[in-house]
Formats: structure tokens, sequence, C-alpha cells
């Protein structure tokens, strides 16, 4: 039998197919990485690293300087660095046949490896510049109207509450934020997160916005717990885990359990800017719209 691409006439404008086509097919196979791009086998970077001077060697940061801010804009690893410019030169020698031809093949290659990365299938993904764009999605997407409310806590990021604030201005629905009781006690810290949130979600709640580390305070949130404590009030939950991938411990979106999970990969992730994921449960995807219209039609369905 033929593949799908031997089947399906060209995606809309471009001489490729749907990225949503390519995603479900189960005997699609990834195309071979260009000769041009390819990594030299002596520029990989080891499964384990000793942490010290050695592990700054992987990186293109200033060796007279100690660089402990990854959460704010990250660093990339040498090879990830040398490895996108590799990328960006194959794509400028012929940009047509890349952008025609190449690069949604690529897209639904990176989404099935970064699926598997997270824990989660891959046609409940999608690969955005960062978890901002991500974000904004969700928050106009969520059907809310003047008696839906939407519950935060104190040490949400602040952009995060100004998408918040502006969702609730554009429909008419509240925002009930919770202030934490800080400094939480030691040794029960995660029973009194979930507690002070349990005791506090409003009548009408139609969404929960978590992080997943909170960004000033660098507290590891109880996730899983919090997103237990809104589905049992039919809550839907967006965790922002823009400081997730990557500091957290065997990071799983499965493991989450949350409706929306939103992060980036140039964090500790250690990736070039411009790399993060949208997850979406499998039976919410219908209402997530783009952030604009495409070329090839449907293309605010992802």
């Amino acid at each position: 039998p033929g593949t799908m691409s031997q089947k399906r006439a060209a995606f809309g404008s471009f001489h490729s197919d749907n990225v949503e086509d390519m995603i479900k097919d189960d005997g699609w196979k990834p195309p071979a990485e260009p000769a041009d791009v390819a990594s030299p086998a002596e520029a990989s970077t080891p499964a384990a690293v000793e942490f010290g001077r050695k592990a700054k060697d992987l990186f293109l940061l200033d060796p007279d300087w100690v660089f402990v801010n990854h959460g704010a804009f990250g660093s990339p690893l040498r090879t990830s660095f040398e490895s996108a410019n590799r990328w960006r030169v194959h794509a400028e020698r012929q940009p047509l046949r890349f952008i025609d031809r190449e690069l949604f093949p690529h897209m639904v290659r990176s989404l099935k490896l970064m699926s598997k990365t997270i824990d989660c299938k891959p046609t409940d993904l999608a690969l955005v510049p960062n978890a901002t764009l991500a974000l904004n999605a969700v928050f106009d997407s969520v059907p809310l109207t003047s008696k839906d409310s939407i519950f935060y806590l104190d040490c949400t990021y602040n952009s995060v509450k100004k998408m918040i604030r502006a969702a609730c201005e554009r429909t008419g629905a509240t925002h009930v934020q919770k202030d934490l009781p800080f400094p939480l006690p030691a040794g029960s810290e995660k029973d009194a997160i979930v507690q002070t949130v349990e005791s506090s979600l409003p009548e009408g709640c139609k969404l929960a916005v978590f992080d997943q580390v909170t960004s000033n305070e660098g507290l590891v949130m109880p996730v899983r717990e919090l997103v237990e404590a809104c589905h049992r009030r039919n809550i839907l939950v967006l965790i922002d885990a823009a400081h997730g991938l990557g500091c957290v411990d065997s990071f799983a979106v499965s493991g989450i359990g949350a409706e929306y999970v939103a992060g980036n990969c140039h964090k500790w992730y250690s990736s070039v800017r411009g790399a993060g994921f949208l997850y979406v449960n499998h039976e919410r995807l219908g209402s997530i719209a783009g952030v604009h219209e495409a070329a090839g039609g449907g293309a605010r369905s992802r």
C-alpha cells in the first residue's frame, strides 16, 4: 500500500502533506536529516555530566562568570546552538525547497520526538515559540462568560496575571487571587498549598491556573494534587510549566493530568531560544484556536 504522501494532494499552496495528517499516520516515516545539518560525531553532548567547570564547557558562557539565571532567558548548549545554525544555513541555501517541501515533515519529526520527551500523544502537542504564546492561546480559547471565574495564586507569574485580567475584561468573567501563607510550614509545604487552594476555589470557577515552578520563589508546586483538587470541582486547569522541562525530575505531562500545559525549552532544557510547547488534552483540542489564520485552511485548529 502507498504511503499517505502518495495518496494525498499537497497541503494548501505547499508541496507537502498536512502536519495534522502526518501526525495521525501510524505508518509515517520521518525524513532523513539533511547531510549538511547532521551533527559531527565529536559534537555530541554526553548523556551524563558532572556538575562544575566541566559542565560549563558545554555552553558558550563567558568562562570568567558564574551564570546562575537560566530561568530568565536560558543559555543553549553549544551543540544545540551549532545545530540550529546549520539548519538556518541549510534553509537559506534553498529557501523555497526548505519551506515548501521539507519544513512540515521535519516539524512532524520534531513533534513526535518532543511528545516522547514529555510523555504525551503527538496529536495533543503543538510546537510554539515560547510559553507566552501557548498561554495566550489557551486564554483566548477557553469559553468564559460573566458567570465564570479564573482562580490563581499570588505567586503566579506577573505576565500571566495580566493575561488572566485581559481574558476577564474581554469576557466579563471575574478573576480571584489567593495568597499563599508564606512562610509555608516546614515539612508540610505541599499539604499547606493544596489545603489553601481547596478552601479558596470560588463558586463558578471555570479555570484554575498554576505555575509548576514559581518564577520568583523557585517553589516546586504540587501540580498533580492541585489538578486533582480542581477536577473534583469540575474545574479546568492550565499549568504554566515555563520552568518545568529540564528543572523538575522526570517531567511528564501524563503525570500532571491538567487539560493544558504550556512550557519552554530554552530555559532549563537548554535549547536555543524560540522553542516551546503547548499540550492540550485530546478532548479539548477542538476548542483551541491558533493565533492567526494561515495558508492551507484549518490552520487555526493547531
